[in-house]
């Protein structure tokens, strides 16, 4: 599986650019963007003072690596558009590292050691918040599918005498599943993390974050759903999605108590046509509380074509938090499946990444580094002046 640096999603009728899917499972590439950013900066400096930075620009190309395209974040849009700005903030508090000399001038006039130790410290500083900031995190491991056998559980289920298939080969998922003579529900699925109820157990998510209403996760997934049939009588659905499983505050995941489902449907057929309705239940197995939501505006048309989706799910889950009166839950497990009654199809699954969004807060985001850079630039004035 190749990691794609930027790549065109489309969402609907709508399409945008953004990093890969990697999120820091390739931790050099925050480094890589944000090198990329500061050049970007220099590069617009240098319009109004090309004497000056001609060569500084220099500094950053070492740092840079040929395999940028395999190891890319999705911090890439962030930093950005928004570290980009501060560097440029700072670049017009009119001082520069020099990469032929290693030496700090300000408007042509020498520093010595010492402010120049102190204006290295202070840009670290900064840059270290922004990236801190700008950090997004893998909620799994392995999201390209190419280690199944350490981090994936292939399985499935029947209510019925339904068929299912799971299983992951050469970095693809293929999932199937038939119940043409509608016994009842079948499903296939590739899973992450432990089930409840002492269900079933794979390798654990690479975190377990505590979800309110204000988490948000990114979500990405590249999927082919084909050879779908549905029944000519009765009711018959074919659905494909992504579920979140949440364990609720003060209850023992391993035993009984019902637990909480997030269901966020990609293709929500009943008998051919999309459906779109919120659907809330509480589960005859388990008693577990489900929440249901069509995520992704499907169509027949998409039927035998690699899709990729891109969405957040803090829209759905505050509203499954809300439906069931949970302040916060536990996310314990992932899992992509096919499910159908009544139909059949077939599912390949080329990656699904799940990444906890950290937003930069508004109050960070604008008051305090604008702060931190007024301090800089007084600290960095007085310091000039004392070498006068």
């Amino acid at each position: 599986m190749e990691g794609v640096c930027v790549e065109k999603v489309l969402v609907g009728s709508h399409s945008h650019i953004r990093g890969s899917r990697h999120c820091n499972s390739h931790p050099r590439g925050c480094k890589q963007a944000l090198f990329i950013g500061l050049r970007g900066a220099l590069q617009l400096y240098a319009n109004k003072h090309h004497n000056m930075l001609d060569n500084s620009r220099h500094i950053l190309r070492g740092w840079q690596k040929k395999s940028l395209k395999a190891h890319c974040s999705p911090n890439f849009p962030l930093i950005s558009f928004v570290l980009v700005p501060r560097l440029r903030a700072m670049a017009s508090a009119r001082f520069i590292l020099m990469a032929h000399s290693n030496e700090l001038f300000w408007e042509g006039k020498h520093l010595d050691s010492k402010c120049y130790s102190v204006c290295c410290v202070i840009l670290l500083f900064l840059f270290s918040a922004a990236i801190a900031y700008a950090n997004d995190e893998s909620i799994v491991y392995d999201p390209d599918l190419s280690q199944p056998e350490t981090y994936w559980l292939s399985t499935g289920w029947t209510h019925g005498n339904g068929r299912w298939n799971s299983n992951v080969s050469n970095g693809v998922a293929y999932l199937y599943v038939n119940d043409l003579n509608d016994t009842g529900w079948t499903g296939a699925k590739i899973q992450q993390g432990i089930m409840p109820h002492n269900w079933n157990r794979s390798h654990p998510l690479r975190i377990n974050p505590i979800v309110n209403s204000t988490t948000n996760f990114k979500i990405e997934v590249k999927l082919r759903l084909s050879n779908v049939t549905f029944t000519a009588v009765n009711e018959t659905w074919v659905n494909v999605g992504v579920s979140l499983w949440m364990q609720r505050p003060n209850t023992d995941w391993n035993s009984s108590d019902p637990q909480l489902e997030v269901g966020l449907k990609l293709f929500w057929l009943r008998n051919g046509e999309p459906q779109h309705n919120p659907v809330h239940f509480q589960g005859d197995l388990g008693n577990d509380y489900h929440s249901l939501f069509d995520v992704y505006n499907e169509s027949a048309s998409d039927i035998g074509k690699w899709i990729e989706i891109e969405f957040d799910a803090q829209p759905y889950t505050s509203q499954a938090l809300e439906q069931w009166k949970i302040e916060s839950a536990t996310l314990w497990n992932v899992e992509v499946y096919l499910e159908t009654k009544g139909g059949a199809g077939s599912l390949e699954i080329d990656y699904i990444q799940i990444c906890l969004d950290q937003p930069i807060p508004e109050f960070t985001n604008h008051a305090f580094i604008l702060i931190l850079l007024a301090i800089s630039t007084i600290l960095i004035f007085k310091l000039m002046k004392r070498q006068s």
